[in-house]
């Protein structure tokens, strides 16, 4: 069944809904567990394998505030790799809209 996907990053949380034809618009849960979590905090750390992981800080290689440097020429670095803010907007948003596809059973 298709759905219109919308997607809030602020410069603290990130959100989603998801509206199918004569329905209300329902959140989404994207955080982990079991009952998941209608929000994930809007930040971006490296993983263990040197991967970037959305919404779960640890260590101190976390990235926040990325939304309000979008456009800022200077890098972040994150793990020792500098992305650009609009680079780890990016990613922010490539990943709400790749978890809501497995949940909603296929892309918006």
């Amino acid at each position: 069944m298709s759905y219109w996907l919308g997607i809030d990053v602020g410069s603290t949380c990130v959100s989603a809904a998801i509206c199918r034809v004569g329905r209300e618009p329902e959140p989404v849960a994207l955080g982990s567990g079991a009952a998941g979590s209608g929000v994930v905090s809007a930040e971006v750390c490296a993983g263990a394998d040197g991967k970037l992981v959305v919404g779960a800080p640890t260590g101190d290689q976390v990235v926040r505030g990325f939304v309000g440097r979008v456009g800022d020429e200077v890098p972040m670095v994150v793990g020792g790799v500098p992305y650009s803010a609009a680079g780890v907007l990016a990613l922010v948003v490539r990943w709400v809209v790749d978890r809501v596809a497995v949940g909603a059973g296929g892309p918006a």
